[in-house]
């Protein structure tokens, strides 16, 4: 099954292409779900990707829409980066690496994890205002160890999703 990049409505847009015209997401691909959210800091396009079952993230700054049309590639990266610096195994990694070769662009489904999506752009937000310099994987890694996502600890709760442990989701 290909990794499902389920998009809200305001990011679909920029793959040009509308709610009704994206496929629905398919259930039992716990490692290759994301979400994604298309926001605005300081006036430019970015967009935060969480793992459906774990929340872990990877967070893009200021990007084009031929940027945002490289989603997949930018995951595969960007994870990569992550998740050696947080201490994953090469057989997680390489797990993880196969179930996000191929990609499809699919519409949202799930309220929840939109809505932790939304409470992500809040802390970015907060984080990345004023005088100080981040980038995206800076941003991911400080969410990744903080428990604003679904699971009180992302990095461990994705660790399990891989390892195909289950993982409890805290209420909202």
């Amino acid at each position: 099954m290909p990794c499902q990049i389920c998009c809200t409505s305001k990011l679909l847009t920029e793959f040009r292409l509308k709610s009704n015209q994206a496929p629905k997401p398919e259930e039992g691909n716990s490692i290759g779900t994301w979400y994604a959210h298309l926001f605005y800091l300081e006036g430019k396009k970015c967009v935060v990707m969480m793992n459906a079952a774990s929340g872990y993230c990877v967070v893009g700054l200021f990007m084009s829409r031929a940027e945002i049309q490289q989603i997949p590639e930018l995951i595969r990266l960007d994870l990569l980066h992550l998740m050696k610096e947080d201490g994953f195994t090469e057989a997680q990694i390489s797990k993880v690496q196969e179930e996000i070769r191929d990609s499809i662009v699919c519409r949202t489904n799930d309220r929840t994890a939109v809505s932790f999506l939304s409470r992500y752009i809040l802390d970015i937000t907060y984080h990345a205002g004023g005088e100080h310099v981040f980038n995206g994987l800076q941003l991911a890694r400080m969410l990744n160890h903080s428990p604003s996502g679904p699971a009180w600890s992302p990095v461990k709760a994705f660790q399990n999703v891989i390892d195909g442990i289950p993982v409890e989701i805290r209420k909202r």
